[in-house]
Formats: structure tokens, sequence, C-alpha cells
């Protein structure tokens, strides 16, 4: 047993051991041999059961001090019984429930609630059906008798019954136990006790499917090939086909309530109710729409309770209005298979092979640790049957429970989330970005595109004691800090939500303003808009970088045009206007040699053309320096530097 404040409790032979989660070794707290059971409970008291039966409480910090229990003790138990205590529970009301690996006894201990199995005949016996009397005495069907018992279990008489009954045979109590297979009907009498044969089935393809017994004696049979009534005559009884609803139907099901009016099911569709009055029948209302094929009835004073393959379903007597039981109050299965009312009008019912109870709020479980016994193969209609205890028919024997299941239930109202609306529109894509989920009722949360922000969610508070004034209230955190009451069923309106995360938590409340425990919470993330987005913002940063590339390429692009440019320019110059110049010093040197020293002017003319030219060309291999791309480095400037001085310092034009 895990206790979360002192680690990992640990019953063994040796004794009780107690596991650290520091992961330090186990260490032995209480010696004491055998032990093979543990429970804790929230005031510190611990409970422990070991091979003999006795279970023993102690505290922590106390174990010392021990106090032991022998829950049989006041029973007739076998020698050769395995009596190990193999599970301790303790439940929410406080009791704690004990049991045993091979005893035929469960219970609770400390409140006197036990599950207490009082017939352990061989399988042969083993009773299918009980039935109770308001004379303290019950009614059991086996295979091949019918029993009657006491309230110990103990049989007072016995009616082994013919073959044509035999196994798989159904008992109804009204005056007199009706007893009927799909080819045979026999009825029981009481003060008598004699079975009397009533019928065989009335046509080949109308097999008796239920039958029921008027106030006035006669017998009322449903087959698959329309209603018949039993009258007696002479020593039997005589067959007369109904006219008042269509022959040749198949009829499954009838319920004889207690007003004395008769519930017929036809074809699995429709639900007739029937006056009967001096031998006669008639209609009473329109037929009521029911979808589901009926598995047993009960009643209580304000409606009648219906198994089905559909689930439980709940009639109103008055307003003759169907109720299904959802799911949510955790019905086990669909099938429901067998049900009673007990005295507090809630209802003991077999779902999936599962033993229930609902109290008209909240549905509780009980399993094989509670002491129930194995119901997947036992589905007659009489498993189950209440007078101040609960009786059940099982493989195991007859068993008896004086649990008191109201005890267990506060009204807690469940919420279902219905659907779950887009823009008034249902989205058959949305899904729950935790779990995957498409039902409304399993998303926690849910991611919306910008433009989708008008949202819908409608719900409903299940709880049956008095539906229509059940109520809700919702809250939108990051958006409403108030609850917001809305009736049952209700809904809650989100228009216009900015991107974000948003939390819709959603309470229920009974109709006697009880808050449920559950408070649903879905997360709501808005996402933002585009141009808002992380996307779009990647989508700029991607645009500018390529701008910003587009443009420096365009420039270094640019920038080797003007290069090639200058370098041409350069080089068409160092060639046309070079040699130019270059040919009019030689043609200015050669003329010098050819004119004669005697003519000054001209000679000095030439001089000056020479001198002009030399300059000229000078300055122009300046230019072409400076044009050549090639020349553009900061170190060929420094050695156009120095050759410029080193030619000005030869001149003597610098002087210190």
């Amino acid at each position: 047993k895990w206790h979360p404040e002192y680690g990992l409790l640990i019953a063994t032979n040796k004794g009780l051991f107690l596991w650290k989660t520091d992961g330090s070794e186990p260490r032995c707290i209480l010696r004491e041999t055998g032990l093979s059971a543990v429970e804790t409970t929230d005031d510190g008291r611990i409970f422990l059961g070991n091979a003999n039966g006795e279970v023993l409480e102690t505290r922590w910090g106390a174990f010392t001090e021990i106090k032991r229990y022998l829950p049989y003790k006041d029973l007739t138990i076998d020698k050769s019984a395995n009596r190990s205590v193999i599970r301790l529970y303790f439940d929410p009301n406080g009791s704690l429930w004990v049991t045993y690996f091979d005893l035929g006894v469960y219970w609770t201990n400390f409140s006197k609630n036990k599950f207490n199995i009082l017939d352990r005949n061989e399988k042969t016996n083993q009773i299918t059906s009980v039935l109770c009397e308001n004379t303290h005495e019950l009614w059991g069907l086996t295979d091949h008798a019918l029993l009657k018992l006491d309230r110990n279990g103990a049989e007072i008489e016995r009616m082994n019954l013919p073959k044509s009954l035999g196994a798989s045979c159904q008992m109804k109590n009204f005056k007199a136990l009706l007893l009927f297979k799909e080819e045979a009907f026999y009825l029981y009498d009481k003060k008598q006790k004699k079975l009397q044969f009533v019928g065989t089935k009335p046509g080949p393809n109308s097999a008796f499917m239920d039958v029921c017994m008027m106030p006035d004696g006669n017998l009322l049979a449903a087959t698959y090939a329309g209603l018949y009534l039993y009258q007696p005559k002479g020593k039997g009884y005589e067959a007369t086909v109904l006219d008042i609803l269509p022959r040749d139907e198949g009829y499954p099901n009838l319920y004889l309530d207690r007003e004395g009016l008769i519930y017929v099911l036809k074809d699995v569709t429709e639900l007739y109710v029937l006056n009967y009055q001096n031998g006669k029948f008639s209609l009473n209302g329109a037929p009521i729409p029911i979808r589901a094929e009926i598995k047993d009835w009960s009643e209580n004073p304000h409606a009648i309770w219906i198994a089905s393959n559909n689930g439980l379903i709940r009639m109103d007597k008055k307003k003759r209005q169907l109720l299904h039981i959802s799911r949510e109050v955790n019905l086990p299965s669909p099938l429901v298979t067998n049900i009673v009312c007990d005295k507090s009008n809630g209802v003991w019912l077999i779902s999936g092979g599962k033993l229930a109870y609902f109290d008209g709020k909240q549905m509780r479980l009980f399993s094989k640790a509670d002491g129930v016994p194995d119901l997947a193969f036992n589905q007659n209609n009489n498993t189950l049957d209440f007078d101040q205890n609960l009786w059940i028919a099982s493989q195991n024997g007859l068993v008896q429970s004086k649990i008191n299941a109201t005890t267990a239930y506060s009204g807690d109202s469940k919420i279902l989330i219905k659907q779950i609306l887009i823009n008034e529109k249902l989205d058959s894509t949305l899904r729950c970005a935790l779990t995957g989920s498409t039902l409304p009722n399993e998303i926690q949360k849910i991611v919306i595109p910008y433009h989708n922000r008008n949202l819908k969610f409608d719900f409903s508070a299940i709880e049956y004691g008095d539906p229509a004034n059940n109520y809700l209230e919702y809250q939108v955190i990051n958006a409403d800090t108030n609850w917001i009451q809305t009736p049952n069923p209700g809904f809650a309106r989100l228009i216009g939500l900015q991107e974000g995360a948003y939390y819709l938590r959603i309470r229920a409340y009974n109709s006697d303003g009880v808050r449920g425990l559950e408070t649903r919470t879905i997360q709501i993330i808005i996402k933002p808009p585009f141009e808002r987005s992380n996307v779009f913002y990647l989508l700029v940063i991607v645009a500018i970088s390529f701008i910003t590339a587009g443009i420096s390429r365009f420039r270094r692009e640019q920038r080797l045009l003007l290069q090639a440019m200058r370098q041409q320019i350069a080089d068409d110059l160092h060639d046309e206007v070079g040699s130019s110049l270059t040919g009019i010093l030689m043609f200015s040197a050669t003329l010098e040699r050819m004119i004669p020293i005697k003519d000054r002017e001209s000679y000095y003319m030439l001089q000056r053309i020479s001198a002009n030219a030399k300059k000229t060309l000078g300055s122009f291999r300046d230019i072409i320096w400076a044009t050549n791309p090639q020349y553009d480095q900061v170190k060929h400037l420094v050695a156009r530097m120095r050759t410029v001085v080193s030619e000005i310092n030869d001149t003597g034009a610098i002087l210190c």
C-alpha cells in the first residue's frame, strides 16, 4: 500500500515493512507473522490482515498498540478453507471491507454492512432467480427445482420442475408464481403448493417471451406472434389472441405496474400502454417511441425504471417521458440486464456483468473485492430482488447484501460537454491538442486560428434528482474573472478573443444548489493573425535579407563594371594618346637635330614643344595610373607617392 507521506507499506509473512523513497532499504516497523494485506486511512490508522483471517488495527507511531478482530467468529467455517485475508479496503463511508481467499463470506467490519453467501449448493442447484415475499420468505429458482427459503437461505420447500421447464426457466411473482420458457407456461399456487400447467406456445412462431397475471387472475402472455390472454376453463386455461394490438407482430416484453397499467413493447421500437378492466383491454394514450431492447423492469412511486441494451431508462409515470441515463454517471456498459428498485427510490442494476447502485444522482460500482459474486453469466430476469436487503441469485449461491448504498452519495453533478461550435458551425476536424480525441466531452485543449475566434460550448449538468432545476457556471480566465450562471442545459459563447491562452472553467450544481466535485477546464489557444505571427516576422526578415543581398550584389556588380570601364579607359589612353605623345617627342627630337643651330627661333620652339610634350606625357601617365583599377590599393598609392617625392628631391626643389 502506497502512503504519500511515509512511503510504501509491504505486508509480508515476517511483518510489516516500510520502504521510503529516499533510496534506503526497506525496514521492518512491525514484527507480526503471517501478514497478507494492508490498508491505511487518512486519520493515521493501519489495518492488517493475516493468514488466520484476523484483522489487526494499529496507528502510525504506536505500533505496539494493536487491536485484533475476527470477523467470521460467529460463523461455522469449514476447517479446510483457506482463511487468508487477500484484500482490505477502507471506503469513504468509514467501513473496512475484508475479502478472504477461500471463505464464502465477504463483508465490511465496523458498520455491519456485509455481503454474505447464504447458499452453497452443488452446481446443479445453483439459484438463477430470486423473488422476495412480504412474509419474510424467499423463492429461488434453480435449473431443476423451485425452492422456498428463509432469510438465512435455508431451504423450506422444494418443488422439482418438469422437463419442459428445466434450465433457463424464468419466474414472475404475482398472487401465484409464473414459470415459463419459450415452449411452456406453468403457474405455481403458493397456498396449495401445486404446479399447474397453463399451456404450450400457441403457434409455431409464438414462443412465450414474457407473462404477467392480471388482478382478476387471468394471465397475459407476450409472444412473437401477438398477445394472448389465458382464462381459467375447467381444470385448465383457454388461450385467446388479442386484437387490440396488431397480430403477427413481435412483443418481447410486458410489465404490469402498481396502478394496473400494462406496458407492452412492440418490435423494440414502441411501448404501448393498456388499460384492463372486466376482462377487456383498451389503449391508454399514444405509443411511446423507445428504440431499445428491454431486459428488465422495476418501479418506485414516481417512475418506472427499464434495463435495456441502450442503457438505463427512467420513464416518468405521469408525463410518460423517457430519460436515458448517460454513461457519464459511470454506467459500466450500455447493456443493462437486471434492475430492482429499493425503498429509498434508488436502483440496483447489473450492467456489463457488474453490480451497481444508482440513487438518481450518482452511480456506485461494486466489485469482487466488495464480495460481489460473478454476475457475467447470470442475467435472468430475477437475478436481483429487494425487500429490506438486496438479494442476488448467482452461480456462487444466493447472496444477501445489507449494504446501505445510499450513504455513498452526495448528489454530485457531472459535467457533459455536448458540442463545440466554431463560427456557429460544427468542425469535424476539431481535435484535442493533448489527447487527439474528437469527442467534445474529452477535449482538454484546442488551438484555434485567429479568424475562428467565435466559439460556443454546449454543456449539461448530469444529475437526475431534478435535472430541470440543475444549473451551471462558467468562467473564462484571462478574459473575465467573473463566474457566469447558465441554466441546464447551458452554453458559453466566446466572441472576439484576441490571440493568447484562455481557460474555460465549468462547474455544475444540482437542484439543491450543491456544487459538484468536478470543475471542468478547457484550455483555448487563439493563434495570432498572420501579420502578427512568427511566420510573418520570419518572412519579413527573409525578405529584408533578400533585398539587402540584392542591393549588395547590385552595388558589387556596378563596382566591377566601373572597374572594367576604368581599365578600358586606361588601356585606351595608354594605347592611343600615349603613343601619340610619344610620337610627338620623337618627331620633335628628330627636328631638333635637323634644324641648324643658327635658326635659334625654330630650335627654341621645338625645345618648348618637346618640353611640353614630356610634361603632358608625365601628367597623362599620372592620369592613366589613377584611372587603372589595378592601383586602387593603398600599397600602390604609397609606392607612387615615394616615386613622386623621389623625383622632386632629385630636381632639388626641396631645400633644407
